[in-house]
């Protein structure tokens, strides 16, 4: 699934759907990390003793800087116990789901929650962005439609970093570039384009492309085609050695006894 057919989907569903007026700000009772009650509900069901699972309705409400993994965790935690159907990759209950994807969406080397970097001016946060994009992806989230939260969490950022300088993830750079490892120094490089050279996928993914065997940015592949990663494929799903549709399972299971960045 294409970036532009995601963004096309979850402008779609916000129109559909409205924002919703009823909503507490992030913090507040009955919103996203709050518990609105007590009771034995089973794992993934939304019951009137316990919402954590409940579809919603989310206002565009701005999110500060350090609140974007609580956000966004929050909604995720919910679309793993609604949308995931292989048991041993749902947490046993919605408070274990949080605190393990906090722990991960915090990590300053594979998170996707980058404050200091905000205050330093390193990269520019939009607020208002980041609100939108909650209030898409956690409409999507309850309605279990294949989605890579990392990649369009990552969409909020404008890098700062201008090309020839030194850099410590992709975030950073200015212009949609990339921070090349050149065997020597990290550098931001400028946005990739097909036929460029890389060393790995994340070389290639702004532009939407994968890194070949031939050390070579290019088209990714088409479902049916042998990969290696998810990051090989046009639909981001590599599965027994060849590209997938995405399935929910593909987007809200976990590796749980395997961590790796949040939402995966």
């Amino acid at each position: 699934m294409s970036r532009r057919f995601h963004g096309l989907l979850c402008l779609t569903l916000l129109i559909a759907l409205g924002p919703g007026c009823d909503q507490a700000p992030l913090g507040d009772a009955g919103a996203p990390g709050v518990d609105a009650g007590s009771g034995d509900a089973g794992e993934g069901e939304c019951t009137e003793f316990d919402r954590r699972y409940c579809p919603r309705e989310y206002p565009m409400v701005p999110i500060p800087a350090d609140q974007i993994c609580e956000a966004f965790v929050d909604a995720f935690c919910r679309a793993n116990g609604i949308c995931c159907s292989d048991e041993d990759r749902v947490y046993r209950d919605f408070d274990t789901c949080v605190t393990d994807q906090m722990e991960r969406c915090e990590d300053m080397d594979i998170g996707f929650e980058f404050p200091e970097l905000v205050s330093s001016g390193v990269i520019l946060y939009n607020q208002g962005a980041a609100g939108a994009q909650f209030a898409s992806l956690a409409t999507m989230g309850d309605m279990c439609v294949p989605i890579r939260y990392g990649d369009e969490i990552l969409e909020i950022y404008r890098g700062q970093t201008a090309r020839g300088e030194a850099c410590a993830r992709s975030v950073e750079c200015a212009d949609d570039g990339v921070c090349f490892d050149s065997g020597a120094t990290l550098t931001c490089i400028g946005a990739p384009m097909r036929l460029d050279a890389c060393t790995n996928n994340d070389d290639c993914a702004p532009a939407g492309l994968r890194c070949s065997e031939a050390s070579e940015c290019d088209f990714r592949l088409e479902i049916d085609e042998p990969c290696n990663e998810n990051r090989d494929c046009e639909t981001l799903y590599c599965r027994s050695g060849f590209c997938f549709e995405a399935t929910p399972d593909f987007t809200y299971c976990v590796d749980i006894d395997d961590p790796g960045p949040a939402f995966e």
